[in-house]
């Protein structure tokens, strides 16, 4: 596009991880799915849309487990979150690559460098950012053992 590359990612019926090669149906999805409502920096940045519930969506960001997904899980971490379900979305993927994807978030939550950018993506006071990461190292460490 105007000499640019572009590129896009078609979504043909599922979901499927390049990294572990898992696939979710959107039928899945939208049973593990509820409308919300979605506020952004202001009320008025504000839209009702079909959201996956949380325990789906750290399953998802679980599959690939860049540095922006763990951010994304440790904050999703920040409420109630079924382990059960999130074992059971799991279930699905090849068991070493998952455990591999939990070992790297440990580490991750455990690396005093990586404490600048986990708080600045989501403006998290000292206090928050300790209680998110004690919550989920309890989760991911119940995870590893279930899986194990």
């Amino acid at each position: 596009m105007n000499g640019l590359s572009v590129s896009a990612d078609l979504l043909v019926n599922m979901v499927q991880s390049r990294q572990t090669n898992s696939a979710y149906s959107f039928g899945y999805l939208f049973k593990n799915s509820e409308i919300r409502n979605i506020i952004g920096y202001s009320q008025d940045l504000a839209v009702r849309a079909r959201v996956a519930d949380r325990e789906m969506l750290i399953a998802l960001k679980a599959n690939s487990m860049r540095l922006p997904d763990q951010r994304d899980i440790i904050a999703l971490c920040n409420g109630e979150v079924n382990v059960k379900k999130i074992v059971k979305h799991l279930k699905r993927c090849p068991k070493d690559v998952i455990k591999g994807s939990i070992s790297k978030l440990l580490a991750t939550i455990e690396d005093p460098k990586q404490k600048d950018s986990i708080k600045g993506v989501f403006e998290l006071s000292d206090k928050i950012y300790e209680r998110v990461i004690s919550k989920t190292e309890e989760i991911f460490t119940k995870l590893e053992e279930v899986l194990s």
